[in-house]
């Protein structure tokens, strides 16, 4: 007996993009994808926040979050185009 399994479409966003060369491309996104880059300047705004409150940090928890805010900055680092 066979049997045939059907596979699950992922709901996709189309996004057409224009290169500078005039070539047209085109990219599919999943929708967690397409959601995780419509938050992406709410999440960007946030972290800016957070750090540019970092120097509020109380001594006794400093190596912890003095770790992580400098891993906070590579992040909002890369997500304005420079690299982690």
């Amino acid at each position: 007996m066979r049997v045939n399994t059907a596979r699950r479409l992922v709901p996709s966003l189309l996004v057409a993009v224009e290169k500078d060369s005039g070539e047209s491309v085109g990219y599919a996104y999943t929708e967690s994808e397409a959601r995780l880059f419509a938050a992406a300047p709410d999440l960007l705004t946030v972290c800016e926040q957070v750090l540019s409150d970092f120097n509020t940090i109380d001594a006794e928890d400093y190596d912890h979050w003095r770790a992580l805010g400098l891993r906070l900055q590579e992040v909002v680092a890369k997500a304005k185009g420079g690299t982690s």
